[in-house]
């Protein structure tokens, strides 16, 4: 099989490796600028729909558990179209959708348009986000499958510091619409560069 002994050495060897690995470090900066946009949503979401678009705790709740279920039927849709449009172009598309979802709710708060659309605007920012991040995920892991932990633990503990760090330090400037708006846009902006620079390479050689 593909498992191997361990060891410092050999986590070492694999750091390395991962660290030589253009495309996987790419990924890995998308993906922690999605975890910021993500983080941003969800630390600053209940007060700026509670307290300046007047949802009540059950609406709240209501909203946010669609939400989550937006996200699975992105991912759900993911794995039906990943074998007709294959990972790279299936991700490249999952980010672009999602920097539109983040653009469409930065322009739509100062209009002033209400809750509406912000609540649209977000629930296609999380339907995108499961399209495009599991495909993200298996193009960095594709070609290391002697380090696939490794570099799946590299993945995961950069989303998940940058992320939760990101979301509160931004809310210190004050948790508004206009704030969690901007905080989104701004790192969905920097994931879908990082995710155009990964997936273009891949589609010209048909990956």
């Amino acid at each position: 099989g593909l498992r191997h002994g361990g060891g410092l050495r050999r986590t070492a060897a694999d750091f390395r490796a991962l660290s030589r690995d253009g495309l996987f470090l790419v990924i890995v900066v998308a993906a922690a600028a999605g975890g910021a946009a993500f983080f941003g949503y969800l630390s600053m979401s209940s007060f700026v729909l509670q307290d300046e678009f007047g949802l009540s705790p059950q609406q709240f709740s209501l909203f946010f558990a669609l939400n989550a279920l937006a996200n699975l039927a992105g991912a759900q849709l993911s794995r039906v179209l990943v074998r007709r449009l294959g990972p790279a172009r299936l991700y490249l598309i999952g980010q672009v959708a999602t920097v539109a979802a983040a653009l469409l709710l930065l322009a739509w708060v100062p209009l002033g348009w209400g809750v509406a659309g912000v609540l649209t605007a977000l629930a296609c920012f999380l339907f995108a986000s499961g399209v495009g991040g599991p495909n993200g995920t298996a193009l960095a892991l594709n070609g290391h499958g002697m380090r696939a932990g490794t570099a799946a633990a590299v993945l995961g503990t950069v989303t998940f510091t940058v992320g939760p760090i990101v979301g509160p330090v931004a809310a210190l400037g004050g948790t508004t619409a206009l704030s969690m708006a901007l905080t989104i846009a701004i790192a969905a902006t920097i994931a879908g560069a990082c995710a155009f620079s990964a997936a273009r390479p891949l589609l010209a050689v048909g990956r």
